[in-house]
Protein backbone atom coordinates (compact mmCIF):
# COMPACT_ATOMS: atom_id res chain seq x y z
CA UNK A 1 0.00 0.00 0.00
CA UNK A 2 1.40 3.41 -0.95
CA UNK A 3 -1.20 5.41 0.64
CA UNK A 4 -2.12 4.91 4.70
CA UNK A 5 -6.24 4.33 4.55
CA UNK A 6 -7.52 7.32 5.78
CA UNK A 7 -5.30 9.46 3.48
CA UNK A 8 -6.69 7.87 0.62
CA UNK A 9 -10.42 9.30 0.44
CA UNK A 10 -13.30 6.43 -1.33
CA UNK A 11 -11.09 3.88 -1.07
CA UNK A 12 -12.54 0.24 -1.12
CA UNK A 13 -13.31 -1.01 2.14
CA UNK A 14 -13.24 -4.69 0.78
CA UNK A 15 -10.11 -4.14 -1.62
CA UNK A 16 -8.21 -2.45 1.83
CA UNK A 17 -9.30 -5.33 3.87
CA UNK A 18 -8.31 -8.16 1.30
CA UNK A 19 -4.79 -6.02 1.87
CA UNK A 20 -4.30 -5.12 5.22
CA UNK A 21 -4.87 -9.79 5.34
CA UNK A 22 -2.01 -10.03 3.22
CA UNK A 23 0.60 -8.11 5.54
CA UNK A 24 2.90 -10.59 7.25
CA UNK A 25 3.91 -8.45 9.91
CA UNK A 26 1.60 -8.16 12.81
CA UNK A 27 2.82 -4.80 14.23
CA UNK A 28 2.34 -3.09 10.62
CA UNK A 29 -1.12 -4.79 9.99
CA UNK A 30 -2.84 -3.61 13.59
CA UNK A 31 -1.53 -0.56 13.12
CA UNK A 32 -2.73 0.38 9.95
CA UNK A 33 -6.78 -1.38 10.56
CA UNK A 34 -6.31 1.39 13.64
CA UNK A 35 -6.00 4.04 10.86
CA UNK A 36 -8.69 2.95 9.19
CA UNK A 37 -11.15 5.56 8.54
CA UNK A 38 -14.56 3.65 7.81
CA UNK A 39 -16.22 6.82 6.94
CA UNK A 40 -13.51 7.83 4.14
CA UNK A 41 -14.45 3.79 2.67
CA UNK A 42 -16.77 3.25 -0.10
CA UNK A 43 -18.40 0.22 0.36
CA UNK A 44 -19.55 -1.88 -3.20
CA UNK A 45 -20.94 -5.01 -2.22
CA UNK A 46 -21.36 -6.05 -5.86
CA UNK A 47 -17.60 -5.44 -6.93
CA UNK A 48 -15.66 -8.02 -8.06
CA UNK A 49 -12.71 -8.69 -5.97
CA UNK A 50 -9.96 -10.94 -7.38
CA UNK A 51 -8.94 -13.83 -4.96
CA UNK A 52 -4.99 -14.25 -3.88
CA UNK A 53 -2.79 -16.28 -2.00
CA UNK A 54 -1.17 -16.12 1.16
CA UNK A 55 -4.28 -14.66 3.18
CA UNK A 56 -3.77 -13.97 5.95
CA UNK A 57 -0.13 -12.87 5.90
CA UNK A 58 1.91 -14.15 8.66
CA UNK A 59 5.20 -14.50 9.26
CA UNK A 60 7.79 -16.80 7.54
CA UNK A 61 8.14 -19.26 10.56
CA UNK A 62 7.47 -18.79 14.19
CA UNK A 63 10.28 -19.28 15.99
CA UNK A 64 9.89 -22.51 17.90
CA UNK A 65 11.88 -23.48 21.36
CA UNK A 66 11.59 -26.82 23.66
CA UNK A 67 9.20 -26.16 26.17
CA UNK A 68 12.27 -26.45 28.52
CA UNK A 69 13.41 -23.40 27.55
CA UNK A 70 9.69 -21.57 28.97
CA UNK A 71 9.73 -19.59 31.46
CA UNK A 72 6.98 -21.27 33.86
CA UNK A 73 4.03 -19.87 35.08
CA UNK A 74 1.89 -20.46 38.16
CA UNK A 75 -1.37 -22.26 37.72
CA UNK A 76 -3.30 -19.42 39.82
CA UNK A 77 -2.39 -16.39 37.47
CA UNK A 78 -4.04 -15.72 34.51
CA UNK A 79 -0.91 -15.79 32.30
CA UNK A 80 -0.33 -19.28 34.09
CA UNK A 81 -3.66 -20.27 32.84
CA UNK A 82 -3.71 -19.15 29.42
CA UNK A 83 -3.31 -21.38 26.90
Amino acid sequence: MTNTPNQTPSYPLRLLARELLCIPCPQQKSTLVREIEASACAVDSQASIEPVSGIPGRPQRPLLVHPSQLKTRAVGTLEGRAG
